[in-house]
């Protein structure tokens, strides 16, 4: 199938009729990796292709007169979750990146509608950097009930959470819990934390061979290069995994944003990412969908939902 790419100098555009059989706002994917045309320094994206055979809806490119049809036939929603996070010289919105191919692969797989991403998790020991910002515990957990709640107005009876953030899995967790304590919810929750949970930290072990001790930073740099090609610096100057002690004696002092700038100076608290590839990043994406499907199915069935 031939990839369309609509063009602009600013933004990609979605176009009726560019997934065959879709319909507007659809998507087919296929296992090969993605491209993307700058201009003006400006990140354009051709459509991606993954999972052949499968449909991606994204809620921005549907009208709502769709999105409801939808959710008559398939009422869940993926929401993508992640955070400003610097990772050494790459982007701040690598994670971002990161966050939305998951999510999405995760969407498409499961016939759901995948929501833009909410990029302002739980940031906090990231503060001191520039352009590093979120929101705090009861803020982001206020934000996502407001969201499943509005949600619910329109037909969806499941939200599951994606996060990709490092430290946003306790409010998501208090989140959930208080969307589905609600005795006349009419929406019910889920999330997974793909860079916290440890048998998906497992997954992406075997997958890559890539042991990190606090954030997974090749892993996220490797997912978010299916994106954006030529993200990572084979020649990378900058320093290598830091001591373990480092970390665990952070860890005992607060997780203070001021003392995470004095122990990693650069933000980084793994691998150089330049080992990781878009190459690697398709595995992972793979891996990490289906470990996250996995868990979303567990977690639908104990909210009396079948998916």
């Amino acid at each position: 199938m031939p990839n369309h790419l609509y063009y602009t100098p600013h933004r990609s555009v979605a176009q009726p009729g560019s997934a065959p059989r879709s319909g507007r706002g659809g998507r087919r994917f296929k296992s090969s990796h993605s491209d993307i045309l700058c201009k003006y320094r400006q990140p354009i994206r051709k459509v991606r292709l993954f999972f052949w055979g499968e449909i991606l809806h994204r809620l921005a490119e549907l009208s709502h007169s769709e999105l409801e049809k939808i959710m008559a036939s398939n009422p869940m929603l993926v929401l993508p979750l992640a955070a400003n996070e610097p990772i050494g010289n790459l982007p701040l919105g690598t994670v971002n990146t990161a966050a939305v191919a998951v999510a999405e692969a995760v969407a498409a797989k499961m016939q759901a509608v995948c929501m833009p991403v909410f990029s302002y998790g739980f940031a906090v020991p990231f503060k001191a950097f520039g352009g590093a910002c979120g929101l705090h515990a009861t803020t982001l957990e206020s934000a996502l009930c407001g969201i499943a709640a509005d949600a619910s107005m329109w037909g969806a009876k499941f939200i599951a959470v994606i996060d990709a953030t490092s430290f946003s899995s306790d409010m998501l967790l208090a989140s959930v819990k208080r969307i589905n304590g609600l005795i006349h919810g009419k929406i019910k929750a889920a999330s997974v934390s793909w860079t916290i949970d440890k048998s998906l930290r497992k997954i992406i072990s075997r997958s890559s061979s890539i042991d990190e001790p606090l954030r997974i930073e090749a892993a996220i740099t490797a997912i978010a290069s299916t994106i954006i090609p030529d993200l990572t610096n084979e020649n990378d100057p900058l320093k290598q995994s830091p001591e373990k002690a480092l970390i665990k004696s952070w860890n005992k002092r607060g997780r203070d944003p001021e003392q995470f700038r004095k122990f990693f100076a650069d933000s980084r608290t793994g691998t150089v990412p330049a080992i990781a590839d878009k190459d690697l990043g398709i595995k992972l994406i793979e891996a990490i969908s289906d470990g996250c499907i996995a868990q979303i199915k567990i977690s639908a069935k104990k909210a009396g939902i079948e998916l």
